[in-house]
């Protein structure tokens, strides 16, 4: 009897494993395909616009029309995606998209992943526009990453939950200091902030 129920209790172990890890590769491989679609539809409609001229487009209207069309020919999943532009200008090659995808985890749960991308096209720039990732930490689980071009402005994700007391600021994880006003620092490596509730 004994023997049972200790093999009952490592599969459950086992299978408790196993849902972690489906779980946070799923996240990661959901945020992977994210990133990849945003950066292939933002610089296929940015170069149909400002370098090839492939056709034409007259308005803001129908450049994000377009940006938004290359978008959707990139995902496979059948989650829920909602885009947010964040800033345009198609007269300076300037597009700023935020993608949030809602999915089911194997377990059943909603997840949520999130990624952001700016791109100011230059013809004449050799060099590649240089992202960082921001990652914001809930509970020692990854809550949002935003992949911030060089220089840019932080941005601060919504503010958690949790069964553990009220939100009250994020912290650097690597530091452990306090960050007041992340808006006011600027994408010049990787940052890995930390939630704090009270």
């Amino acid at each position: 009897m004994s023997k049972a129920v200790k093999g009952f209790m490592l599969m459950a172990i086992a299978v408790g494993f196993i849902m972690i890890f489906l779980t946070t590769s799923g996240r990661a491989s959901r945020s992977n395909e994210n990133t990849n679609a945003l950066v292939t539809a933002i610089d296929d409609s940015l170069k149909n616009v400002m370098e090839q001229k492939a056709y034409e487009i007259s308005n803001s209207n129908e450049f994000i029309a377009d940006f938004l069309e290359a978008l959707l020919m990139q995902y496979e999943s059948d989650s829920e995606i909602t885009v947010n532009i964040l800033k345009q200008d198609m007269e300076k090659g300037l597009l700023s998209v935020e993608v949030n995808e809602k999915y089911k985890h194997p377990n059943g749960k909603d997840g949520t992943v999130s990624v952001q991308r700016t791109v100011i096209f230059d013809k004449k720039a050799d060099e590649e526009p240089v992202f960082y990732d921001i990652n914001y930490w809930v509970n020692g689980e990854l809550y949002k990453t935003y992949s911030i071009l060089e220089g840019e402005q932080l941005i601060t994700p919504e503010t958690p939950s949790s069964d553990t007391g009220t939100f009250m600021c994020w912290k650097d994880r690597d530091s452990g200091n306090i960050v007041n006003n992340i808006e006011d620092l600027v994408s010049d490596n990787t940052y890995h902030f930390s939630a704090v509730f009270h």
